[in-house]
Parts: structure tokens; sequence; C-alpha cells
């Protein structure tokens, strides 16, 4: 009954191709042990791996008995140990998160190394009534009350790679009763009765309770996740589709929303949104209070002029133009699709040639002599990262710096007339975040060029124009 179940859900509802290769992440316990056994059993091509916390010293031997049972069954086995509590003190996490969240992390790493197709792990229908309970108690709304999923696919682990959960709806005692009929012997955790951690206090202490007012309150909670389960598989497509007009920005650094197009949803999908944010850059939104949700919609709502605020997970939230960002605290703003240079830089342009402004961005410079006037080679320019200025009115050495205070401009097709460069950077709509570090190309003293905004007036190619420069900034490997 129970590898006849696991087969169904594991193909089905987890959508496994027994053909390839699937990571299972093992600790050794009756969950982990009867799910890698039953796969095994079922014909599954199977690796697993084991993530050794270093929080117990019983786990070394534990490890070594895994590579043992790895060995026998002929399966790939792979291990790493990882420092939690001085991950958990360095990122501000509880002991219990920066254990799952390493975890997670080296199960996903060995799963890109693998080429799997996904990864599996050991949790039950018991795990799921925990964390539908935890949720419940931290207000986090639907989605909370659908707890976990078969598959789940996540961006803060993987953007191919799933998580597939194929024991979700087995209960604790069957993997216990399967490790039995099988003869093997499961690790047995202690710290898993430590109700200093509050998953175990909701195991060892409310549940027992709650049971004595509803003894089937396990497959009520059970019921409950199910039922809800449809109504966010609902909210959350309606949300997937809305993700592309309201993210303006998006990688492991940060996310970046567009305030317009988010308030302008329903309410229930603006909560989804704001999750799907925190789920990009952390995984998952188990720890995600519904009071935090509202928060970071209030702030987005009604914004301060400067600042930032903290969210949760070590996330903050911070006004970017008509944009909201959201990354975590000890990163830089994201990476951008833009040229920027260090602060301050400065780059002597000698002669024509490539040169590296950083960030994967490059100048190139070449020049041309022309055959009479050099305007029809300027004309049809659509390209605004790349500009053809006349180069008999440079100045050379040119220089490629940031911009300086004061700093003016006589941008081409104003009439020669001169305005300040904050000034045509606000008209231009160039994201604050992007003028500090914006590369200027001068000749002279004066700005030449603004690359993807517009050449300067004086140095427009004419029917004078002998020699012609061709400036392209472009982005990619190291020519």
């Amino acid at each position: 009954m129970f590898l006849d179940e696991l087969d169904r859900v594991a193909r089905v509802e987890c959508r496994l191709d027994p053909q390839r290769l699937t990571l299972i992440g093992i600790s050794g316990g009756p969950d982990s042990l009867s799910l890698l056994d039953g796969l095994r059993r079922l014909g599954f091509y199977l690796a697993a791996a084991y993530f050794h916390h270093g929080l117990r010293p019983e786990a070394d031997e534990e490890a070594i008995l895994l590579a043992d049972w790895m060995q026998a069954w002929k399966i790939p086995y792979f291990t790493v140990r990882g420092d939690v509590r001085q991950a958990a003190h360095r990122e501000r996490w509880s002991v219990e998160e920066a254990a799952r969240k390493m975890r997670y992390r080296y199960l996903f790493d060995q799963a890109r190394q693998l080429g799997a197709q996904a990864v599996a792990v050991g949790h039950t229908a018991d795990d799921q009534v925990e964390s539908v309970l935890m949720h419940v108690l931290q207000g986090s709304g639907l989605a909370g009350l659908k707890g976990m999923d078969f598959r789940t696919q996540t961006h803060g682990w993987d953007a191919k790679i799933p998580l597939a959960r194929p024991l979700l709806e087995t209960w604790k005692n069957e993997t216990l009763s399967y490790c039995a009929e099988q003869g093997l012997k499961p690790f047995q955790d202690a710290t898993n009765q430590d109700v200093a951690y509050l998953r175990n206090r909701l195991r060892n202490e409310l549940i027992p309770v709650l049971e004595t007012y509803n003894p089937g309150f396990r497959q009520a909670l059970l019921r409950l996740a199910k039922s809800v389960s449809g109504d966010v598989a609902y909210i959350h497509d309606q949300a997937e589709e809305a993700w592309a007009r309201v993210c303006t920005y998006e990688d492991s650094k940060g996310v970046i929303v567009s305030r317009k197009a988010l308030l302008a949803q329903p309410p229930s999908l603006q909560r989804e949104l704001v999750r799907m944010a925190f789920r990009s850059l952390r995984g998952d939104t188990r720890d995600l209070g519904f009071e935090i949700v509202e928060q970071t919609i209030h702030w987005i709502q009604n914004p301060p002029r400067k600042g930032q605020a903290n969210l949760a997970e070590n996330l903050r939230i911070a006004l970017q133009e008509d944009d909201a960002l959201i990354a975590p605290w000890n990163s830089d703003l994201p990476g951008w699709n833009w040229p920027q240079m260090m602060d301050g830089e400065r780059i002597v342009i000698s002669s024509p040639g490539i040169y590296p402004l950083g960030n994967g961005w490059y100048l190139r410079i070449e020049i041309e002599v022309t055959r009479g006037g050099g305007e029809e080679l300027a004309a049809g320019q659509e390209d605004p990262f790349a500009a053809t200025l006349s180069a008999d009115r440079l100045a050379w050495p040119l220089e490629l710096r940031t911009r300086q205070p004061g700093d003016r401009f006589r941008p081409f097709g104003m009439g020669g007339n001169e305005v300040k460069l904050s000034d045509f950077f606000s008209n231009e709509k160039l994201p604050r975040r992007a003028r500090a570090r914006w590369p200027l190309v001068c000749s002279g003293g004066k700005i030449a060029w603004l690359p993807g905004l517009r050449p300067g007036e004086e140095y427009r190619v004419s029917a004078e124009t002998r020699r012609i420069a061709r400036l392209v900034v472009f982005q990619g490997d190291e020519p």
C-alpha cells in the first residue's frame, strides 16, 4: 500500500520521471529513509545528499552510516558539513531557520551539478499539519492555510529545478511502519524533542492539547489545506500573469516593483505579488506573516520621501523613483542592465580602441575618414548606445568619467541651449539610482556624449566633417 501510493504521488502529483535523476535530501530519519528506499524499490533513478548541520556530535557517525547504506544500495551519495550556528549569528536567523536555508542551498547546488530533474524531501502529512498550524498562529492568510505543495518551484532556490514532496499525504506512523517492515533502522534526532524550537512545541505540546477538543484535529487541518489549495492556485495564476507588468527587475540581490502597477491590482493580488517578491529572494514564504505583507503594501501606498524600512527575513524596502525595491540589508542595490562606472572613476581615452567601464560594459571608439561630408554616415542612428560624432571637433585625449557637481550639457536637437545635467537626467526620466555612476564621454572638459541618451550639440556631424568617430557602449564578454 505504501509503495503503491508513493508511486502514484511521485509520478502524478510530483511529476517525477523515473528515468531521470532525482536527488533525495536525506537525513537518516524514518521519513527521508522510507522515501529513498521506496523510490529505489520502485525503480526510480536516484542520488542522495546529506547536509551535516554541525549541531549534533552523533551526526558524524550518522553521515558515515548513510554512506555505507548508499554504497550497499548503489546510490550516489554526497555530503557536506556547514556551520549553522555561525550562519545564524551572521545573518540574524534562528538556528532552525539557518539550518533549513543552508540545507536547501546545498541540495539545490548539488542538484544543479548533477543535472537532477528535482530535489525530493520527506515532508509528511504531519509536517503539513504543523506548517498550516504555524501559519494560522502567524495570521498568514490563504497561502499559509494551503501549506506545502507536492511540487514547488521558486527562484529563491532555483528557477528550473523544483522541490518535490512525495510523502505529503503520508502520515509519519506510516513511514515508521514501512521502515520496520523493511528492516530499516532510521536515526532518532533528539533535537526533535527540544521545545526551544517552535515546530517542536507545536508537535509535542499544542497539537496533543487540540486533539483533546477534536481527536481528528490533524485530519481536519489537512482537509483545510486541501480545500483552500484551489483558491490559492487561482490567485497565484492571476498573480503570475500580473508579475510581468508589476516587476521591473528581479535577481538575487533584489526585486524592483512598479508602485503604480502593483496598486492597480485587487487587494488579494497585491498580497500575492508581495509574497512572490519575498519568495523570489528567500525561496519561500513560510515565515511571512500577514502583518508583514500588509506593512509592505502600506509602505508602497504611502512611501516616505526618503529612507527605507525593515521588513522580515533581513529584507528592506526602499523607494526608487516610482518603483519600490525589496532587497536584503547586506546587499548592494540590484544590478541593472545599464552601463555603470565606479564612483568618481576617470578613464583617459588617448586613442581609438575598447575601454572597460565595469559591470561587464565596454566603450568602443573607431575613427573613420569620410568621403565628402559625413552627414549621411550619421543619419539613421537608432541605437541610443551608439553615436556618430565629428572627430574633427573632439579634443584628444578624451575622458570617460561620472558626473560632477555643476555639470552642464548642450544636448543635440535642443538648439544649442545649455542645461544642467541633473535637469537633463530628470527630463529624460533616467532612474535616480543610475545617475551618479552613469558614464560621460567628455572632450576638453565638455560632455560630448551621454551613452543611451544624447550626443552633445557641439560634436554633431556636418557637411564639413572629414573624420567621424563611431562610439558604441555595449555589454558582453571581454573582447
